[in-house]
């Protein structure tokens, strides 16, 4: 599939892609706070995309870079597009 979105916000940046219907990998950077992939995991969780797997690291300048797969369940049409998330 060929799905793809992509957001930035001064330095932290975001990049969606639909890898199958209902598989899709978020790729992310950016000086992020401490909870911040709680609060993902909680916004997704509420859109029924459950984490598949996901890898970060942190650089010595404390930017983050991470790859994490979801994937949707139990959704139904009225759950927001995972491209269109924010």
């Amino acid at each position: 599939m060929d799905g793809g979105a992509f957001t930035r916000r001064g330095e932290a940046w975001s990049e969606t892609t639909e890898l199958t219907k209902g598989s899709y990998r978020v790729r992310l950077g950016g000086a992020f706070r401490g909870a911040w992939l709680a609060h993902l995991s909680s916004r997704l969780a509420e859109q029924h995309l459950s984490i598949d797997h996901v890898h970060a690291r942190i650089s010595a300048d404390q930017a983050w870079i991470a790859e994490i797969h979801v994937l949707r369940v139990g959704a139904t049409n009225a759950e927001q597009d995972p491209l269109a998330i924010d």
